[in-house]
Formats: structure tokens, C-alpha cells, sequence
């Protein structure tokens, strides 16, 4: 939708611009919790940072109160051997407790687009006491040996209801760490399945349904 789109209010049937204005190159990964605020993730681009943000559920519905900024990353870049680096936010989840996950990698400024990927992970926005860490805290990191080219990242993280901590690398698996109300067990990771995934979802039931990288991009059920 075109920025002129109204607000959504809760009877439209066409697409509805979300009321929401900052300064961000563009928007990455959404998720529900259960009481129905909308958390988002954002690209970084020239001085706009990548972020997480909040939109509760009256935001979604009339833009008041306007969106939250609760998380934002340096725009600088880092010396990554011969070349330099930057952080970019993926995909995001929220768990039963209002805790945040999100992907994050870093990525050879050169070739993003061919994802040359010299370190992701997956990281947590503790929530305590009414509002989230400030910092967050890094549960699971995937660190490539010789960084090329299309190489394996974390592209997916998804949470049950339960609370168990669900992520994806584009290559090699699913994988699952326990949660109890935000504080992962990062002692043991629990391989689900060896099918990768960069989009991934579960049910109720135990399955997960993902959207595969290699050899073109294939929805399927494991």
C-alpha cells in the first residue's frame, strides 16, 4: 500500500498501510503475540539502523500510541579480515511470556545480496517488569570457517506455545532449545529435522512448515 493508505479499523477488506512513521530503509519479519501487538524488524540503510519495534493491538487498529522502538543496531561497519562487515536483523518471534527472538548476521558489505555471511545468531530481548532489555542476549551464533558466497546462516526462528525456542539455518536443520519463560538452556541443542529452512512455522501439533533455499524457493511440511 501507498503511504496515504488509512489505518486499518477492523473491518476493511483492502490492504491497510501500517501508521507508522521512522526512519528505516525497509521492513523485514512480523509477529503476533497473543494479545495481538504486532513486533516487526527493519533493514538498515545509509544512517537508518536496523530495529525491532513494537505496534501494540490499539496501534495496529488506530496508530495511537505510535510504534516503539525497542531495539536498534550500529550502523557502522566492522573489519571482518580483509574486508568490512555490517549487522543485519531477519526474522523475529515472540514467546507466551513477551519475550523477543530475532536472527541477526553479519554480513560482507560488498556482496549482501550473495550473503558472504561471517557470523549469524540468534538473539533475545528479555522481558521483565513491563518493558525489554536494552541489550540483547545471544542464545545460539553459527560461525562460517571460510566465509563465501551464498553461504549457511540463520534465517529462521519461530517459538511454540509451550515456549520451546525453535530456529533454522538455510542448509543444515531445525533445531530447538528450551525456554522457561525467557531463560533458553543453551547446555543442549536438540537437531528436530535436517531440512534447512529460511521461513519456518509450527503448528499446534508438533510440525513444522518451512520455505526452502537450495534449488529454488519450495514451501513443504516436515
Amino acid at each position: 500500500p501507498s503511504s496515504s493508505t488509512p489505518a486499518c479499523t477492523g473491518s476493511d477488506t483492502t490492504e491497510c498501510a501500517l501508521p507508522f512513521s521512522a526512519p528505516v530503509q525497509g521492513l523485514v519479519a512480523m509477529a503476533f503475540d497473543a494479545s495481538g501487538d504486532l513486533f516487526f524488524t527493519s533493514t538498515s540503510g545509509g544512517t537508518d539502523p536496523n530495529s525491532v519495534f513494537e505496534c501494540t493491538a490499539a496501534c495496529v487498529k488506530s496508530g495511537s500510541p505510535a510504534p516503539t522502538l525497542l531495539y536498534s543496531e550500529s550502523t557502522a561497519a566492522v573489519t571482518e579480515g580483509s574486508s568490512t562487515a555490517v549487522l543485519s536483523i531477519g526474522a523475529i518471534a515472540v514467546d507466551p511470556w513477551g519475550n523477543i527472538f530475532f536472527t541477526d548476521s553479519l554480513f560482507d558489505t560488498s556482496s549482501q545480496a550473495s550473503s558472504k555471511n561471517y557470523v549469524s545468531t540468534v538473539k533475545e530481548l528479555v522481558y521483565s517488569g513491563g518493558s525489554y532489555s536494552s541489550t540483547p542476549t545471544t542464545v545460539y551464533t553459527l560461525t562460517d570457517g571460510s566465509p563465501g558466497n551464498y553461504d549457511n546462516q540463520l534465517d529462521a526462528v519461530v517459538v511454540d506455545s509451550n515456549g520451546t525456542l525453535y530456529f533454522a539455518d538455510q542448509y543444515d536443520g531445525i533445531f530447538a532449545l528450551p525456554n522457561n519463560k525467557g531463560t533458553v538452556t543453551t547446555t543442549t541443542t536438540y537437531m528436530m529435522s535436517n531440512q534447512g529452512a529460511k521461513i519456518l512455522a509450527t503448528d499446534g501439533h508438533g510440525n513444522f512448515y518451512v520455505v526452502t533455499y537450495s534449488n529454488g524457493d519450495t514451501a513443504m511440511h516436515v
